[in-house]
């Protein structure tokens, strides 16, 4: 796991890699890599506002991949593992202004 912090002390900031997401961050950069992530907060937070099941999530996200052509880093994982994932990321990432407890789909 690589981790990268940021030091106050220095005028050029690092950007920190999130764990499970370097191949990815690597792949399409790290501007593209928020705006992925920013997606798929909205995703999982808009499937639990309407009752929507993992099945639904996975289909969602494989359908992004093929819109962005993401050669299959999201639904690689399993969902559950993708969800543990995304939500350690926003230690890592400047994705919301605070920290939020993810949902948990059954």
């Amino acid at each position: 796991m690589l981790t990268m912090i940021a030091n106050t002390n220095y005028a050029v900031s690092v950007p920190k890699i999130a764990p499970g997401f370097n191949r990815l961050e690597n792949y399409v950069g790290y501007d593209v890599m928020l705006y992925i992530l920013r997606f798929l907060y909205y995703l999982v937070f808009r499937a639990k506002k309407y009752g929507y099941n993992k099945q639904y999530l996975v289909n969602q996200i494989e359908k992004f991949e093929k819109q962005s052509r993401l050669p299959g880093f999201l639904s690689s994982l399993p969902i559950d593992q993708l969800l543990i994932k995304l939500e350690d990321a926003q230690f890592f990432y400047p994705i919301r202004k605070h920290e939020v407890t993810f949902p948990v789909f059954h």
